[in-house]
Formats: structure tokens, C-alpha cells, sequence
């Protein structure tokens, strides 16, 4: 019960704390969940929508024109090509005259396209305020329906615009200044910024504005922004930026813009679409570093106007990220309750984590559903830690509980086995089948009343030694000492194969070490020592009795009660070692062994036929078949016949049944 308490606190704990690491954006864990989800764009086998266009200011156009800037007048020129264009937008700014015939020219080209939508850049730190003219212009663009209020955009102290004359020939102005993350990546997407008070559009959401001819309404809550042009909504986060859904590189529509003023351009690849005009010659260019590689600027804005256009936008709600590493974190703490094998938790466990992922690449992919795959899977690899270390102590403990309480009563071998897998020990009772031999030293009574305290003490001592040793070299638990006699069992605490051969081999050899010259050396009491033996083979219930702050593994049960009454009967026979039917069904091909009789067992109803074990030697093979051979007759002779050829006791006690 406290291992379960303490891994359900403890795994809480790290659940909330990866929650909190997550929702705060802590470094460097996220920034490395950020790169390892980057894999996402990969599998990303989209097409960018095809009503944009990128024309691109590119190395071709330089080697044509010059480096970059250009006279105003070749820009004027190219521009007018796409006077078929549903909006043009320009990442590029003007904020420095070039001559007054070059600024006027571009003017022109931007005033008769009537679609242009002019850039500008956002700062916190400059040397000179825009002037008033300027940003009047500039504050026609803003969204006016906007509170500032009530919405998180970032703020700028400072704007830096096109000079005045081509700043009053576009349409529309929009900010084009971007944000990367944490570790440098631009994966976001602004909305908008709040500059002079007023709420500002990106160039992509002015752009979408221009294209769509519909004004953006905005709406917020305490954790997201909601923007809606038209049918196109813009879910952000409560900044107001959106996770962009990168396509492959070489899947952007882009032309040279030498191309498009020589005229090698098709006109249907500008009619009615967005035409996006910026810099990626290396050198001049505003190259962005990105989940997919370093490319130009622009892109960023043709990448947000696709998601929207072609329903590409993800949807990133971090609730279900926070409720994914909830779920996946209890996962290995509930494991540890059922599951006692290490390899089947460690198999579950990577398995709901590897279904998870796969469920949040194929979200992205066909769903454009975007969730942190990392906090949940590094959830889930901590706590497996965690609870692994626990469970690891808990059976560290566990075996060494096992190894104090069944040192003395199993062998070496079976021990180590119990103490690497303290698991297959069940407490608390179980049923079990188990072989169950009981051993008494006869005459006892006359013995203990013949010698002193001390000799009886140690004459015990060097009996039982040599006799729990062949138990426990036999694979048996030596359960207990009564007094005088022995209880053991087989097949528990742990699985024995053939305990009923293992149990018949021990009960031989301890009837060879009782007799054994060795043995009477070491006591010499002036008695001849013997023991009874008596096994049975049945259900029993084993396990931990007795009170709760004692611990008594032992078995129990009618199967332990009849071969305690098996031991008994070696006195009536004359025998050593009796078994039962049951034990004899199990060891009839490995031993050998004589029928007695049957025979009503005390605590029984019915009769229990009764076997000798025997020493397999020539003598007791044919004690066995003329004792037989008597038995089938019934005949006294026969039993007569096998006495005075064997000298056998129990032939003995039968004749003495006819008189």
C-alpha cells in the first residue's frame, strides 16, 4: 500500500512538473521538443496553393541588372507586369530617396497597379520617430475594428516605412517583421503588431485582407486569438502568432524577376493571384532559418497565406497536449500495480508511447492537427524510470526478505532462484499441488527417556542435519521440526518439475544417511537410530499463515493431514517409507515400489491404497513380486513362502493376520 501511494505521488509530481515545463515554454527542454518535432515537416507531402506566386530578386536578376539596390525605374518597370494580379505584396521598404525621377517612377508603377501592398518593419530601438505624414499614411492600414486593449500583440516603439511618395502610392501597408523562437527558428507566424496605438496587419494578413476584398475581425479568450476574413479563420495563440505548416522547399511556385520583366513569364501565372516580390540573392537577402533549412524571408509570408488559402493552417490546441501527457504519464504507474515482469511493462509502456507518436505524426499529416509529441513521450520515459527504480528497491527489499526468511529451509540453489524472483512467491495462500513428506524418529519416547537434556539435544542436532540437507539438495522446503519428526514439501515456494520424484529420492536417501556408518559414529547413544517416512501427493493450500506480524510459510490442507498418517502406519507395517496412491500414479516408472493395501486413513472417508518405497535392489525386487503374488492369492502360504525366502516384515504382519 505505500509503494502504491509513493509511486502515485511521486509519478503526480513529475506529470505536473513536465505540464508546467511545457506551458512555460522552459528551456532547453523546449527547444528540444521543438527540434525533435521538426520531423513533422518532413512527412509533410503537401502543395502550396497554387493562387501564389513568388517573384524572386534571385541571383539570375542580379547578374542581369546589377546588385541589389536597383534603380527605382527597373523595379517600376517589372512591377507593372503584374497589373493582372489580385494583390502584390512587397518585402522590401524604401525608407532612403533614390533621385526624384527614380522614386517618381516607382510611384507611378505602384499607384496605377491599384493591388500593391508595401512593406514595413517594426523595431523597439531607433535613432529618429517617423514622422507625422508618414504615419498618417500608415495608420489607414491599421484595423481600425481592433481594441488594443484587449488583445497580447507584441508592441513597437518605433516604425521605419518607404519614403513618402511611394509610402502614398500603395494600396495598403503592413508590417512584414517576424519573430523566430526561442533557439532561432522561425516556426510562427505574426498576426499583427500594436504600433502608435493601433493594431497593424502582417503582410500576409494584409495581403489576404486585399485578396479576399473582406475586413478581419478579431476575438480572443484567455489562451488564443481567433482571426476571420471571410470563410478563412486564423487561430493563433494569445500573442497572436500562428504555427506555420512548412512545405518541401523545392514545392514553392518561384519565378526570377529577370524572367518576369523580359517576359518569360507566362500572364496566367500572375492573373488573379498573390504575387509576393523579394530579395534571395545571398548576401542582400533576410535568409530565415526554419524547421525546414535556411530560405528566404519572404517565404514565411507565402507559407502563411498558403496554410490559409489551401486549408493548410494548423490547429494547435495545447489542452489536448496537456491531456496527452496526463494519460501517457499514468500509464507506467498503472503497469507497476498489475504487472510484476519487468520486460512486459518496459513492452507496454514503449508501445503506447510508440502508438501515441504515430498518432500525432498522422494528426499532422492528414489532419493538420498539431500535438507535442515530445512532454508526453518524455513524461512517459521518466516515469518508467521513476517507477522502475522504485519497483527495483521493492524487490531488492523483497529478496532480501526472502533470503532472511527461507535461507535456513530451502537449498542454495532454489534460494537464489526465490531471491531473483521474489514475484513467483505468493503470500496470503494459494492452492498448489504439492508433494508433502513427513519423517519421525521411531521409538523416540524410550530414547529422549534414556538420555540427558543435552546428548537428546545434540543427538537431534547431528540427525537432523544431514537430513534437512537432503531435502533442500532435493529441491524441497523444509517446513518445520516437530519435536522429534520433520515436515517438508515440494513445489513450493517455487514450481518443482517431478516433486513427487524429487520427494520419493529424498525420503531414500535420508533412510541411507540414518543408517549410514558416518552417521552412527556421530551418535552414539547406544540405541540403533530409524525413521518413518510417509509422502503423499495432493492440492494443498500453501502460502503465509498465522498472525500478521509473524510470518509462517507452510502448507496446509487434507492432502498434509494424510501423509502425516502415512508415517504413522510405517509402525504398523514394519515399513520405512509409505506413499500413497496419488504419489505413486507419479513415480510408478521411476522407483520402485510395492503395493500394500488399502486401507481407511483417520480424517477420511474413503480407502487410500497404500504403497512401500523401496530401495531398488535384487533383494526388494523380489520381496516385491512374491509379496505381490501373496497379496493377488490371499493365500497364507504364499505369504509364508515370501517371509522365508526374503525375511520380510510386512509378509510377517499379514500371516499374522490368519491366526
Amino acid at each position: 500500500m505505500k509503494n502504491r501511494l509513493f509511486l502515485t505521488l511521486g509519478g503526480a509530481i513529475i506529470i505536473f512538473l513536465s505540464i508546467f515545463v511545457y506551458l512555460n515554454d522552459i528551456s532547453p527542454f523546449f527547444e528540444l521538443s521543438q527540434n525533435i518535432e521538426n520531423i513533422n515537416y518532413k512527412l509533410n507531402n503537401k502543395y502550396p496553393s497554387d493562387k501564389l506566386l513568388f517573384v524572386a530578386v534571385d541571383e539570375k536578376s542580379v547578374n542581369s541588372f546589377g546588385r541589389w539596390p536597383w534603380k527605382r525605374s527597373i523595379l517600376a518597370e517589372g512591377l507593372k507586369k503584374l497589373s493582372t494580379a489580385k494583390a502584390v505584396l512587397l518585402d522590401m521598404t524604401f525608407s532612403e530617396g533614390s533621385g526624384k525621377q527614380e522614386d517618381k517612377s516607382l510611384s507611378n508603377a505602384l499607384f496605377s497597379l491599384n493591388n500593391v501592398v508595401c512593406g514595413f518593419f517594426l523595431r523597439n530601438k531607433a535613432n529618429e520617430k517617423l514622422d507625422a505624414k508618414r504615419k498618417a499614411i500608415l495608420s489607414y492600414s491599421a484595423l481600425s475594428k481592433i481594441d488594443t486593449k484587449k488583445v497580447l500583440l507584441s508592441e513597437a516603439s518605433y516604425a521605419e516605412a518607404s519614403i513618402l511618395p511611394i509610402l502614398q502610392a500603395c494600396t495598403l501597408n503592413a508590417c512584414f517583421s517576424t519573430f523566430p523562437d526561442k533557439d532561432g527558428l522561425f516556426r510562427r507566424y505574426p498576426l499583427g503588431f500594436v504600433y502608435d496605438g493601433l493594431v497593424y496587419p502582417s503582410l500576409g494578413v494584409q495581403g489576404l485582407r486585399l485578396f479576399l476584398n473582406k475586413d478581419l475581425t478579431l476575438t480572443g479568450d484567455s489562451s488564443s486569438l481567433t482571426g476571420k476574413i471571410s470563410d478563412y479563420k486564423i487561430k493563433t495563440d494569445r500573442s497572436g502568432f500562428i504555427r506555420l505548416n512548412y512545405y518541401k522547399p523545392d514545392r514553392y511556385n518561384i519565378v526570377s524577376f529577370s524572367d518576369l520583366i523580359k517576359g518569360r513569364v507566362d500572364t496566367t501565372e500572375i492573373l488573379d493571384k498573390i504575387v509576393i516580390v523579394g530579395i534571395t540573392e545571398a548576401g542582400i537577402s533576410d535568409i530565415r532559418s526554419t524547421p525546414i533549412g535556411a530560405i528566404p524571408g519572404p517565404l514565411l509570408h507565402y507559407t502563411f497565406l498558403s496554410n490559409m488559402l489551401a486549408h493548410h493552417n494548423l490547429i494547435e490546441k495545447k489542452w489536448i497536449t496537456v491531456l496527452a501527457i496526463f494519460m501517457i504519464g499514468f500509464i507506467p504507474i498503472i503497469l507497476s500495480f498489475y504487472s510484476r515482469k519487468i520486460l512486459n511493462r518496459i513492452f507496454v509502456n514503449l508501445t503506447f508511447g510508440l502508438i501515441f507518436t504515430i498518432t500525432a505524426i498522422c494528426l499532422y499529416k492528414y489532419n493538420n492537427i498539431w500535438i507535442d509529441f515530445f512532454f508526453p513521450l518524455a513524461t512517459l520515459v521518466l516515469e518508467l524510470f521513476f517507477c522502475e527504480a522504485i519497483l527495483f528497491k521493492q524487490q531488492e527489499k523483497e529478496s532480501l526478505f526472502v533470503k532472511e526468511a527461507f535461507s535456513a529451509y530451502v537449498s542454495p540453489v532454489l534460494l537464489k532462484k526465490l531471491s531473483s524472483n521474489p514475484d513467483q512467491l505468493r503470500l496470503g495462500g494459494e492452492g498448489k499441488e504439492l508433494s508433502v513428506l513427513f519423517c519421525d524418529i521411531r521409538d523416540f519416547t524410550t530414547i529422549s527417556e534414556a538420555l540427558e537434556s543435552q546428548e537428546l539435544v545434540h543427538m537431534l542436532k547431528e540427525l537432523f542435519n544431514p537430513l534437512t540437507k537432503i531435502i533442500q539438495d532435493n529441491e524441497g522446503y523444509l517446513d518445520k521440526y516437530i519435536g522429534d519428526a520433520i515436515m517438508a514439501f515440494f513445489n513450493a515456494p517455487l514450481d518443482v518439475e517431478n516433486h513427487a520424484e524429487y520427494a520419493c529420492k529424498a525420503a531414500l536417501d535420508m533412510i541411507k544417511a540414518v543408517k549410514s556408518e558416518e552417521l552412527k559414529s556421530k551418535i552414539d547413544i547406544g540405541f540403533d537410530l530409524n525413521i518413518g517416512v510417509g509422502i503423499n501427493t495432493g492440492d494443498c493450500v500453501v502460502g503465509n499463515t498465522g498472525a500478521h506480524n509473524r510470518f509462517n510459510y507452510t502448507a496446509i490442507g487434507d492432502s498434509v493431514n494424510l501423509s502425516s498418517r502415512l508415517e504413522s502406519l510405517n509402525k504398523q507395517y514394519n515399513t520405512s517409507i509409505l506413499i500413497s496412491e496419488f504419489t505413486y500414479e507419479n513415480i510408478k516408472d521411476k522407483f520402485l515400489a510395492r503395493k500394500i493395501e488399502s486401507v481407511f486413513v483417520k480424517g477420511k472417508t474413503k480407502e487410500v491404497l497404500v504403497y512401500e518405497l523401496m530401495e531398488d535392489t535384487p533383494l526388494n525386487r523380489k520381496i516385491k513380486n512374491l509379496f505381490e503374488k501373496a497379496v493377488a492369492s490371499g493365500l497364507k502360504k504364499d505369504f509364508e513362502f515370501c517371509y522365508e525366502e526374503t525375511g520380510d516384515k510386512v509378509s510377517k504382519i499379514f500371516i499374522e493376520r490368519f491366526k
